[in-house]
């Protein structure tokens, strides 16, 4: 999904742990920008507009615009580190992404309709993957997928290369990875063997010969 979200960004004169702390207080955050055959720019933008950014699943995935001195470049979140502590973002690697070129992505999985197997059967839906690899152009990476799930049985499960995907757009990994299972209702109680009593050892006298 390309967004029409854009941080501005700003150089970074110098690094280290000092540095970051002073960036972050003043509102900013360290970032990193990643490009095919060149050295990473250290760069920084708005803490909060990022921040908003990651909350949104609409926008997590999204490839979004990077303003530095005026020249726009389409960019997407490779991976962020959060503080260990209070979890707030305190840095982010960011990939600049070539619009006419296949990315491979992850999309996000999104469960639709109560199935059949719970409603009806007692059973119980479980979620496997949240997510699914694609190879596709920026301009088609979708949100999320919506997976209907109604028509599942007790025992039936969904496996990655059922989603149907657009045409242009290819799975990447393990099309066998499962997305939805109903596990069959719970029939049989565990039966908890008893526990012997311990034996009574009596500590005495020895007895005399």
């Amino acid at each position: 999904m390309i967004s029409d979200v854009t941080l501005v960004a700003e150089v970074r004169t110098s690094r280290g742990s000092n540095e970051a702390r002073r960036m972050r207080r003043a509102g900013k955050i360290p970032v990193s920008v990643y490009s095919k055959g060149t050295d990473a720019a250290a760069l920084a933008v708005n803490a909060r507009e990022i921040a908003a950014l990651l909350r949104s699943e609409e926008t997590r995935h999204a490839i979004f615009n990077l303003d530095l001195a005026g020249e726009k470049t389409a960019v997407m979140v490779k991976s962020i580190q959060l503080h260990p502590l209070r979890g707030t973002l305190i840095h982010a690697d960011l990939l600049r992404i070539d619009l006419t070129a296949t990315i491979t992505v992850g999309v996000p999985i999104h469960l639709v309709g109560e199935p059949v197997g719970v409603k009806i059967g007692g059973g119980s839906l479980e979620h496997g993957v949240r997510e699914i690899q694609v190879a596709c152009l920026p301009k088609d990476v979708p949100s999320h997928f919506d997976v209907d799930v109604k028509g599942l049985q007790v025992g039936q499960h969904l496996s990655a290369s059922d989603i149907k995907l657009p045409e242009g757009m290819k799975l990447v990994g393990d099309s066998n990875q499962f997305v939805a299972v109903v596990q069959g209702p719970r029939t049989a109680t565990e039966t908890v063997a008893p526990v012997a009593e311990p034996e009574v050892i009596k500590r005495g006298k020895p007895d005399a010969k």
